[in-house]
């Protein structure tokens, strides 16, 4: 059993952690607990928070048609819309864990703001999209170098340029 002094130290971590953190029963869904950045963050009170499940975080149209969370291109956690109390929209990384609260069985959830995150992956894509479209028209290659794994990719035209057959063969760096 913790003592009181760690109790309170745990307490004001959770209440004055800068990312939003909430907790919600798992049998009700009903919110127990929030902290001051998921107050500012979403711009409700604590009050409204506590009068609040985890579902009514969701905006509503997710909610009915039970809307699956936005797949990311890079193979991370699920991102979820997410709604403030003035109606806007965002997408948020959520990591939970098993949690007992005041002896109920509970979820402890931290939220990181994805909204620009995921705006700047569509960009990165939409951007992919154009060159590879120009570099077709201008009859113009392009390869890149995958950071983590060493392996080059091509685009189509390089293939042709070189008269590689990609279904084949396996680019080889040119010098």
């Amino acid at each position: 059993m913790l003592n009181r002094r760690k109790t309170q130290v745990y307490r004001e971590m959770f209440e004055h952690h800068p990312q939003p953190m909430w907790v919600y029963e798992i049998a009700t869904l009903r919110l127990l607990e929030v902290n001051e950045a998921a107050c500012a963050a979403y711009g409700y009170t604590r009050d409204q928070f506590l009068k609040m499940t985890s579902e009514d975080l969701r905006p509503e149209a997710d909610r009915e048609r039970d809307a699956a969370p936005q797949r990311r291109s890079d193979g991370g956690a699920p991102l979820w819309r997410h709604m403030r109390a003035d109606g806007t929209t965002f997408y948020v990384d959520l990591t939970s864990g098993p949690f007992f609260f005041e002896k109920k069985p509970a979820r402890i959830v931290l939220a990181v703001d994805a909204t620009a995150r995921l705006a700047v992956s569509r960009a990165l894509a939409d951007s992919r999209t154009a060159l590879n479209e120009a570099q077709e028209l201008a009859h113009l290659g392009s390869f890149e170098t995958d950071l983590h794994s060493g392996e080059m990719r091509w685009s189509a035209e390089l293939f042709r340029i070189y008269g590689v057959d990609p279904a084949h063969e396996r680019p080889m760096l040119l010098y």
